[in-house]
């Protein structure tokens, strides 16, 4: 685990424990009955939508605390954000990248898209501004740019050089 939050891990030996375990729907398919194998699909998008609608309210809140929206912007972007997340979730729309940091980044482009039309050009620059530390990666296999400062009161990211590992 400490290879992975430090950045330095092997890829194949990752992706190798991921085909050893199999997949998860066809090992979970092969314990249910005909009934629930029927009501299969429909459970995975009721958890799908109630994945989406929690993430999507909590970064709401969010962006409520640090933007000060509109009830109409928090429904705008409470929608935006809700098919956003749920497009990622059910696999409708797919990066085109298996790299944790190139991720974090992807996700935060398709939230900007999704908030751009609903936040004003000051909201929205203030948002970029606070989100700019969170979608450059804390974990960055060259150990450059970016750190995670841990301590008693939290996790931070602070801008510098990285000296060895986390902790």
């Amino acid at each position: 685990m400490r290879r992975v939050v430090t950045g330095k891990y092997d890829p194949e030996a990752l992706d190798k424990l991921k085909q050893d375990a199999g997949d998860p729907d066809t090992r979970i398919q092969a314990l249910l009955t005909p009934d629930q194998t029927a009501a299969y699909p429909g459970y995975q998008q009721e958890e799908n939508a109630f994945r989406a609608r929690m993430q999507a309210n909590s970064q709401v809140v969010e962006l409520q605390y640090s933007l000060d929206l509109t009830a109409e912007q928090q429904d705008r972007a409470f929608a935006a954000l809700y098919q956003t997340i749920l497009d990622r979730i059910s696999g409708k729309t797919k990066p085109t990248t298996t790299d944790q940091a190139e991720l974090q980044v992807w996700r935060y482009d398709q939230h900007t898209k999704a908030l751009e039309t609903v936040l004003t050009p000051t909201q929205f620059e203030s948002y970029r501004q606070q989100q700019a530390p969170a979608h450059k990666s804390p974990l960055r296999q060259d150990g450059r740019q970016w750190r995670l400062e841990v301590s008693q009161t939290g996790v931070k990211t602070v801008a510098g050089q990285h000296k060895g590992r986390l902790g």
